[in-house]
């Protein structure tokens, strides 16, 4: 695709007309910087072409806001829900995966601590035992970050805690020495 100002245009239209990120291809950001090089880089600019360059540079960045804003709350849904999120460009992804992770820790915190005020004992037992499923006993060798399995229950284990998980958790845990048999 050959970026020009009409080309941004449509695409600042389809992301403002879209509730859904658009579908941009993998080089579009290398594209849009070597053009807005190529017209930064004339000299003897008119009055024309230095608002031209302007009205480039705001359209630029009304997409990436754009983009941003849609970003942010797939997100929040995506923290909430699993739900895999489509059309993100290689650039943005480290955004995202940031903001899901900063949403899912915070979320876990304030249930944890919710769940601290109504009984530390507990909680206490709760992370000692955390499921009770047929497998072997195993002693996690560092506290690890919360985290959520497939059935939507979230882990909080802590360095030395002896615990019983399902299979496939322990395996990985094992796998990449968080944890041993005990």
């Amino acid at each position: 695709m050959v970026i020009s100002f009409e080309k941004l245009r449509e695409l600042q239209l389809a992301e403002k007309e879209s509730n859904k990120l658009q579908h941009l291809s993998d080089n579009i950001v290398e594209e849009i910087r070597e053009y807005l090089a190529r017209k930064t880089a004339k000299k003897n600019k008119t009055n024309a072409d230095i608002v031209e360059l302007e009205n480039i540079k705001n359209v630029i960045k009304s997409i990436f806001e754009k983009r941003e804003h849609k970003i942010v709350e797939l997100a929040l849904l995506s923290s909430r829900t699993g739900m895999p999120v489509e059309n993100l460009l290689k650039e943005e992804e480290q955004l995202f995966y940031s903001l899901i992770s900063i949403l899912k820790n915070s979320r876990t915190k304030f249930f944890n601590i919710l769940k601290n005020e109504r009984n530390k004992n507990e909680q206490t037992k709760k992370e000692a035992n955390v499921n009770l499923k047929i497998g072997e006993k195993i002693r996690i060798t560092e506290t690890l970050p919360p985290f959520v399995d497939k059935n939507l229950k979230v882990y909080s284990l802590k360095k030395d805690d002896i615990v019983t998980l399902p299979d496939d958790i322990k395996n990985i845990l094992i796998k990449n020495k968080k944890a041993i048999v005990v």
